[in-house]
């Protein structure tokens, strides 16, 4: 049960957020490149805190 969780988790933060983010980023004011910036830093954000949490 947990993995199904993780890989929905995965595909939100890695994939929806990015797509979401980059699809209204004209409707929200950000440049291409602050949108990529964002959407690469909550990647990697959500990344280090399954790192962490996979650790424990």
């Amino acid at each position: 049960m947990m993995k199904k969780n993780s890989t929905l988790l995965d595909l939100f933060f890695y994939v929806a957020i990015p797509l979401i983010i980059w699809h209204f980023r004209d409707k929200i004011g950000l440049s291409d490149y602050l949108a990529m910036v964002i959407s690469a830093g909550i990647g990697i954000i959500y990344g280090l805190y399954v790192f962490k949490k996979q650790k424990n």
